[in-house]
């Protein structure tokens, strides 16, 4: 992907199109960068024979595009000073360090002498640009190296940089220096479009100390945290009762110890809290369950109890089955208050 936004970069220029490429990888855009300018230099259209070092090792020649990264009001060019993130062709190089620039994209005019200084720390090529300092920069048209890192705020910034055309090249793997080869986790079925999905769902922007404040209060006083917290104690404190209906319910010793140990113990638990807010007797429902079919090939039995539990409720507690209120907190929460001791009863209490 980094080839080919290379290449359609280099067609846009021949024309005398304005252009630029445009990664997140630091790494990334220093390689484009003397990528493209070795290419100018071979083509002969950057002359290399008098040149000025910048900052991060590269160096810039008559011909060469460059990118200022700093405001400086003292350094005027028409009617506008110097900026972060103006891009240059330069058309003087001075013994002294110093180097003459012009706007892109005036002919004439819009020129300034930046100082030898200012030219070694606040300088740089600007062919390839990182979307951080693709802010402010506009182009006829723009190459976007996408990777599934990038947040949606960099994503925005890379595509609306250009006047005719932003593309996008969206690449489907991670770079792999070490040759390890896949990783874990890695999805083997990833396309373009889940990569830019993915993308639009990764917010990278910080948030502001109001934003943040409203989004720790949601996030503590919620139903949907209120509900957790509740329903996490409630089994909890039922722990005991619930372990004492699994034993009894015609499981094996072994089988009934495999469904308490087992991670969905807790959701089948949560739906069993469900059925009695629904006036179901658990304590007939699971044997009634355990019976209808074997357990031969189940790798979790908590698990496919929990899912018997949920058809039987669904199928026997319809709409309209009942006209009594169900035993629910808030309307929400099944209430597990009335099988606790008065001591556990305290927190779990709440209006309905």
């Amino acid at each position: 992907m980094t080839d080919a936004a290379y290449a359609a970069c280099k067609a846009d220029i021949r024309p005398g199109r304005s252009t630029v490429l445009i990664s997140d990888s630091n790494e990334g855009v220093a390689a484009l960068n003397v990528r493209a300018r070795t290419e100018l230099i071979l083509e002969g259209r950057v002359d290399a024979l008098r040149e000025v070092a910048l900052h991060d090792g590269t160096r810039a020649a008559v011909g060469d595009t460059v990118i200022t990264r700093r405001n400086d009001r003292r350094l005027y060019a028409s009617r506008s000073w110097v900026r972060n993130g103006d891009r240059w062709a330069v058309i003087g190089v001075h013994r002294n360090g110093s180097v003459e620039v012009r706007r892109q994209g005036r002919r004439w005019g819009s020129t300034v002498l930046l100082p030898a200084s200012y030219v070694a720390e606040h300088v740089e090529l600007g062919y390839a640009v990182t979307s951080h300092r693709a802010q402010g920069i506009t182009t006829d048209t723009a190459h976007v190296v996408v990777a599934a890192s990038m947040p949606r705020e960099n994503l925005y910034v890379a595509m609306t940089r250009e006047r005719e055309a932003n593309t996008a090249y969206v690449a489907v793997d991670r770079p792999d220096a070490a040759h390890v080869g896949p990783r874990p986790g890695d999805a083997a079925d990833v396309t373009a479009r889940s990569i830019l999905c993915g993308i639009l769902q990764h917010v990278g922007a910080e948030l502001s100390a109001h934003e943040m404040l409203a989004a720790e209060q949601d996030a503590w006083g919620s139903v949907a945290q209120l509900a957790a917290e509740y329903e996490t104690l409630a089994a909890a404190a039922q722990h005991d009762r619930w372990a004492s209906l699994v034993r009894a319910c015609g499981l094996s010793s072994g089988q009934a110890s495999d469904v308490i140990k087992s991670d969905a113990f807790g959701p089948l638990t949560a739906e069993l809290g469900r059925a009695e807010a629904h006036f179901v007797d658990v304590a007939s429902l699971l044997p009634r369950v355990v019976a209808a079919r074997g357990f031969e090939d189940a790798q979790d039995i908590a698990a496919v109890l929990r899912a018997r539990v949920a058809t039987v409720v669904s199928r026997d507690t319809g709409a309209g089955r009942t006209r009594r209120a169900l035993r629910l907190v808030a309307g929400l929460i099944p209430r597990a208050g009335r099988w606790m001791l008065p001591c556990t009863r305290r927190w779990s209490s709440a209006p309905t």
